[in-house]
């Protein structure tokens, strides 16, 4: 493939994503598309519940990671937990930790990006209500990162954007009256280009 079409194809697979990217940013306007992947496993006496995922919305991209882990009395406990998936997460205390890592009016925070991490202990001991498996000790640790859009719009438009004042630039350097060396117009001074020094017989 010859570099000229590598660049055609380059130049068009980068304006399909951009457009895509500019239908997605329009679509999250109105509504948010998500994308999650939740799992259990079971080590002895410790059960652990993760969820995993992403959604698109409002011109942003958000990516959350969520893990709890609790240690149960007995495996059965543990067990029962992963089995039905209970949530054990819902019994927090009256401790959650949340550091924001981009400090909100900076100016990361002010592009549109963030990254939070919020960490809390699970309610632990005998629970009074039926059904309800509390860890001897656990804790839940989450994670969310938001990233505009707009830095990958703005890759990906800069290709075709170049190549559209490429071929804007050579299209003026073949009319009358315009350098074709650099395409400046030459009307003002026809003798000589004052943008890169040509003669008129070679302009």
């Amino acid at each position: 493939m010859s570099r000229r079409r590598m660049a055609n194809v380059l130049t068009l697979a980068s304006l399909a994503v951009f457009v895509a990217l500019v239908a997605l940013r329009v679509r999250g306007q109105w509504t948010a598309d998500a994308f999650t992947r939740n799992g259990r496993r079971q080590s002895g006496r410790e059960a652990t519940t993760y969820e995993r995922g992403f959604w698109l919305s409002r011109g942003g991209v958000y990516w959350w990671s969520r893990t709890v882990r609790g240690v149960y009395e007995s495996e059965e406990d543990a067990a029962l937990v992963v089995r039905v998936a209970a949530e054990p997460a819902s019994a927090h205390d009256t401790r959650p930790a949340f550091r924001a890592r981009v400090a909100p009016g900076s100016i990361w925070s002010r592009l549109g990006f963030s990254l939070t991490r919020s960490e809390g202990l699970l309610l632990t001991g005998s629970s009074p209500e039926s059904g309800v498996v509390r860890p001897v000790s656990g804790a839940d640790s989450s994670i969310t990162i938001t990233t505009p859009l707009w830095p990958a719009m703005a890759l990906f438009a800069f290709l075709p954007t170049a190549r559209a004042v490429r071929a804007y630039r050579h299209a003026r350097r073949r009319k009358p009256g315009y350098c074709r060396a650099c395409g400046y117009d030459l009307r003002a001074t026809p003798q000589r280009c004052p943008e890169c020094g040509q003669a008129a017989s070679v302009a």
